[in-house]
């Protein structure tokens, strides 16, 4: 499912963003995301019973958040872009609207899966683990590395812009 779906994802985004180079981001961001939400999951598989289909849900999480919370990053950097603002400014402006609906929105995503350990079912409980590790490290990893990143190719993605 994940190897149709990542495709028109990514397909649509890059409609919305326009821009060929800020479609590394997003890659970048689930691959990161995927590694970390594994290696700490590892040592979690190796101390209690994972419900088998849990690393599925866990791509899939990752890929639904990342492709979400880029295309709210994304597009808000490039509507700041498109008024005129300097990179700096519009990164800043990025990140204080967008990334507190992310925030907000993932965080409550967390709790909510962290809430699937107080029922006495281990399905549930790795779920719940699976889900709420994947949903920090989404949150975490796109607030964190999509601004660093534009930071540093943002001067040359401006320019790339003008002179194309």
């Amino acid at each position: 499912m994940d190897s149709a779906v990542l495709p028109l994802a990514l397909v649509i985004l890059s409609l919305v963003i326009r821009s060929a180079t800020l479609m590394i981001i997003p890659i970048l961001n689930i691959i990161i995301t995927i590694l970390a939400e594994f290696l700490v999951m590892y040592p979690v598989a190796l101390n209690m019973d994972v419900v088998s289909f849990t690393p599925s849900l866990m791509m899939s999480i990752t890929i639904a958040m990342s492709i979400d919370y880029s295309l709210f990053l994304l597009s808000r950097f490039m509507e700041e872009l498109s008024k005129g603002q300097p990179v700096e400014d519009a990164i800043v402006s990025m990140v204080h609207g967008a990334g507190h609906t992310i925030l907000v929105s993932g965080g409550t995503l967390v709790c909510c899966f962290l809430g699937m350990l107080i029922f006495p079912m281990a399905m549930l409980q790795s779920v719940g683990i699976g889900a709420s590790v994947t949903l920090f490290f989404a949150i975490s990893v796109n607030l964190t590395l999509t601004p660093a990143l534009l930071y540093s190719i943002g001067k040359e993605l401006v320019f790339y812009q003008v002179s194309t």
